[in-house]
């Protein structure tokens, strides 16, 4: 090329157009050297893309049956609370329901007694009032 630059007016001389192609040719072979070499580094960040897609597929699904485990385990635990609350509930109603039966017995009771002491009292002034056979 220092031809062309010496004199730069000239007309290029066969020389300096064969030089400037095979200059041309180098650098095409060069570019389609770098695109190979490209397209083998995208072939590979595509296999290392698919590898980590595959992994985050596999530890979502891995997430997924712990949550799912987790939930079941967590209805079964509230279903036993449920049954312990609804059992403690019953126990109670059923104990309030016994002595609610015991206070009602018991006030007829006392009202039976107090009839029968009124009765005694009737019986008791019936007999004070009786004037004594002496």
């Amino acid at each position: 090329m220092g031809t062309m630059e010496a004199g730069a007016n000239l007309p290029a001389a066969r020389a300096d157009l064969a030089a400037l192609r095979q200059e041309i040719r180098s650098d095409i072979t060069e570019i389609r050297s770098d695109i190979t070499g490209l397209r083998g580094e995208i072939g590979r960040l595509d296999k290392k893309i698919d590898t980590v897609r595959h992994d985050l597929v596999l530890e979502i699904m891995k997430t997924n049956a712990r949550i799912d485990s987790l939930q079941e385990s967590l209805i079964w635990e509230m279903r036993g609370l449920t049954d312990k609350v609804l059992k403690a509930f019953e126990d109670s109603v059923t104990k309030g329901q016994m002595y609610h039966d015991k206070a009602l017995t018991h006030g007829d009771m006392i009202q039976s007694h107090a009839f029968q002491l009124q009765d005694h009292e009737k019986r008791l002034d019936a007999l004070e009032k009786k004037p004594s056979p002496s």
